[in-house]
């Protein structure tokens, strides 16, 4: 049987400049304080059926959330103050459970997996 778990955690802060629609519009992210978090658990067990044939069973459940909180100067070119304020707010988690099962027989000529 094999168990683990893993956890990835990521914040960025400052300020972004990006170009939409470059000729027209610009926009700054002003304040964007991101911050992802990512973190899983799973494990796998293999078990044997009879001589020469095996089950492999496994489950892996994860979770993942990313934040921001700032906001989106919208710029004219032409123009030298923002147009708009578009609010960078946003807070979402996911959740997910991945399976497998896979038989596996076993002969001395070859071997294969064939996932069911």
């Amino acid at each position: 049987m094999d168990l683990g778990s893993g956890f990835v955690s990521v914040r960025r802060d400052g300020l972004f400049v990006r170009g939409l629609f470059q000729s027209l519009f610009s926009s700054i992210t002003i304040n964007p304080d991101i911050a992802e978090k990512s973190g899983a658990l799973f494990g796998q067990t293999t078990y044997t059926i009879q001589e020469g044939l095996r089950v492999t069973g496994g489950l892996r459940y994860s979770v993942d959330s990313k934040t921001a909180n700032g906001q989106d100067q919208v710029f004219i070119p032409a123009l030298p103050f923002p147009v708009g304020n578009i609010p960078d707010v946003f807070g979402k988690t996911w959740h997910n459970v991945d399976w497998k099962v896979a038989s596996i027989p076993i002969s001395p000529r070859h071997r294969c997996c064939t996932p069911v």
